[in-house]
């Protein structure tokens, strides 16, 4: 009965025959096995993995950077039906008058919602 030592004697012999062989086999296997790991990471990250847990995940902010007119956003208001309310900002700059100067400041127009 032949021993270990005889097969990987008997393997490396095959090898120095047909070394194409052995690089095909070892590129097979090593792309096989990246495309694997591929395919789990992503099966793993979208579909096993739980999603983060939320604070107060009863209420979302949905921000639109576009400009959007005062009338879109009343129409948006009064079709929508998925939130409980609505409301827009602009950010702008105003002068704050004080003493008798005047200094620039950070002002935000907010709607009622």
């Amino acid at each position: 009965m032949p021993s270990v030592l005889d097969n990987i004697r008997y393997a490396l012999r095959g090898w120095r025959r047909q070394p194409s062989f052995v690089v095909i086999a070892v590129a097979t296997l090593a792309l096989g096995i990246g495309v694997n790991l591929v395919v789990f990471s992503l099966v793993e990250s979208l579909v096993l993995r739980p999603l983060p847990e939320v604070d107060r995940a009863d209420r979302v902010l949905v921000s639109k950077r576009n400009p959007l007119s005062y009338q879109a956003y009343l129409l948006f208001t009064g079709r929508q039906h998925a939130f409980e309310a609505v409301a827009a900002w602009q950010e702008a700059t105003a002068s704050l008058f004080a003493d008798g100067s005047a200094a620039p400041v950070e002002a935000l127009f907010v709607s009622q919602s």
